[in-house]
């Protein structure tokens, strides 16, 4: 990690947070990530109980205001939104969220990541989010002033 992480943690420290993954924390605690990245994870491995593989020591996450997907399907419709992540450590990974329409078809989705290599994050998006929704699928891809400030996401064409 050395001056690279330093100057990370200084810069960036009050929107920091930082977790033990362990017990899988945040799966444990249901809490939505839609506001957290991953921005770095750590090159020691453990195995912890109920889990069959290595899995990073810790890991750090950032709070953004993500990128806001909004849009209409069937009342009380299914929408998932999905990228392919790859960490600095070679692992690849899907991020991913489901979000319920309201009684009137109307949904939002946070996206948190934005595609390409970003100066503070050891995590690349390689691949654009793929939404699916109410039979139809969309590709979009998010840039990291969005992601930052909340602004909407574009659809690409």
């Amino acid at each position: 990690m050395g001056l690279r992480a330093s100057r990370w943690f200084g810069e960036r420290s009050p929107w920091l947070f930082g977790a033990l993954i362990g017990w899988g924390l945040l799966a444990l605690l249901a809490l939505p990530r839609r506001h957290f990245r991953l921005v770095h994870e750590s090159q020691v491995k453990t195995v912890y109980p109920g889990m069959n593989e290595p899995s990073p020591a810790a890991k750090v996450f950032e709070y953004v205001a993500g990128a806001r997907l909004r849009g209409r399907i069937g009342p009380n419709g299914e929408v998932r939104v999905q990228t392919r992540l790859r960490s600095e450590t070679g692992r690849e990974f899907d991020y991913f969220d489901l979000v319920r329409a309201d009684a009137q078809g109307n949904f939002e989705c946070i996206l948190p990541y934005a595609q390409g290599k970003q100066a503070f994050s050891d995590v690349v998006a390689i691949a654009p989010y793929t939404v699916t929704a109410g039979g139809g699928v969309a590709r979009f891809e998010v840039t990291e002033a969005q992601v930052l400030a909340g602004g909407n996401a574009r659809m690409l064409p």
